[in-house]
């Protein structure tokens, strides 16, 4: 099941580790702030992620500044024990969030 939804992405770090000569993995480790209800009616807090993804996510965040609002796209799966699990499928940057702005 797929939704949609806003974040912040704070910023990310792309990886790779050589296992052997033949085995090389690479992805994109991305920090992000996620909505969540909090226990007051009508209003939200974030919760902070951190979550490493395929290296394709992180094409668009090459030349990007942060921290940045996103739309984005996650897909709800189960996993072998049964829990829920949330993942990034994709995002739009909407705007550069400007922090130090008064």
């Amino acid at each position: 099941m797929e939704f949609q939804g806003n974040i912040v992405i704070l910023g990310f770090n792309e990886w790779a580790i050589d296992e052997s000569p033949q085995s090389r993995k690479e992805g994109v480790t991305i920090f992000y702030l996620t909505p969540t209800p909090t226990k007051e009616p009508g209003k939200q807090g974030y919760f902070p992620v951190k979550k490493s993804y395929d290296l394709s996510l992180s094409k668009d965040l090459r030349s990007q500044t942060f921290p940045l609002q996103c739309e984005a796209t996650f897909k709800l799966t189960s996993n072998t024990k049964g829990n829920a699990v949330v993942d990034l499928v994709s995002f739009k940057p909407t705007k550069t969030l400007d922090i130090f702005k008064q």
